[in-house]
């Protein structure tokens, strides 16, 4: 296993262990933030598997609810990620910015715009946006 999907499942198991200990003590994210004296972004981050603690962050958090760092990797194994990591091979990458260097200026513009409307999910708005600006023949 690769360490982006180590992380990956990492992220996914202790925003699950989070979620329980929020929800098994009734506490909204703003309760459970202050509750552990983590930052109210950190902690969402951290619920939301977008990042993972500090090791002072875990011991501070089994401190508060009273558990030992055994209970948050016991179910490493059968944890699977949030979010399937896209693996995009360096070569990729590579020729994707080597044609992007190519492009003038305008044209980066347009890209930049069409990859914003791609990653937002908002298709409509990119197929309308792909028509108008669609090059005169």
């Amino acid at each position: 296993m690769d360490s982006k999907t180590i992380e990956q499942n990492l992220k996914s198991l202790i925003s699950k262990k989070l979620e329980q200990l929020r929800s098994k003590n009734h506490k909204t994210l703003e309760e459970s933030a202050d509750f552990l004296d983590l930052d109210y972004a950190q902690y969402y981050r951290l619920l939301k598997g977008r990042q993972l603690p500090h090791l002072a962050t875990l011991i501070r958090i089994n401190q508060a609810y009273g558990l030992d760092m055994n209970w948050w990797f016991k179910d490493l194994a059968k944890t699977k990620p949030k979010i399937a990591a896209r693996a995009v091979s360096p070569a990729n990458e590579q020729e994707l910015l080597e044609r992007i260097g190519r492009l003038d200026h305008k044209s980066r513009k347009i890209l930049l715009k069409m990859l914003r409307q791609l990653t937002s999910g908002r298709d409509k708005e990119f197929y309308s946006f792909l028509i108008s600006n669609r090059p005169a023949r």
